[in-house]
């Protein structure tokens, strides 16, 4: 049985189908992230702060 799994499981994530599924997911939720951090952007402009982004980390700070 074990020795079946290890023949049958590499199948299953080199289907065309789990690539799209899969490339469908991670584009979904890139978009997403998009859209919030426009967001975010947007209402930390009207509340007058400026962002950084350093290392894969975004900073406000006050405007003022």
């Amino acid at each position: 049985m074990i020795e079946s799994l290890f023949e049958e499981v590499p199948k299953m994530f080199s289907d065309e189908e789990y690539e799209k599924q899969r490339e469908d997911i991670i584009d979904y939720y890139q978009k997403e992230t998009i859209n919030i951090l426009d967001r975010l952007y947007d209402e930390a402009k009207s509340k007058n702060f400026t962002s950084e982004v350093y290392k894969r980390r975004i900073c406000f700070y006050s405007s003022n």
